[in-house]
């Protein structure tokens, strides 16, 4: 159990990381 959590929020530091990634790409653009 303890390590499906870990995997999830692994998952969860992903996805965030490349949502950062398209947000400051936006940025750059719009800049």
């Amino acid at each position: 159990a303890p390590f499906r959590r870990l995997q999830l929020i692994s998952d969860d530091i992903y996805i965030f990381q490349r949502l950062q990634q398209v947000m400051n790409a936006g940025g750059k653009r719009e800049g």
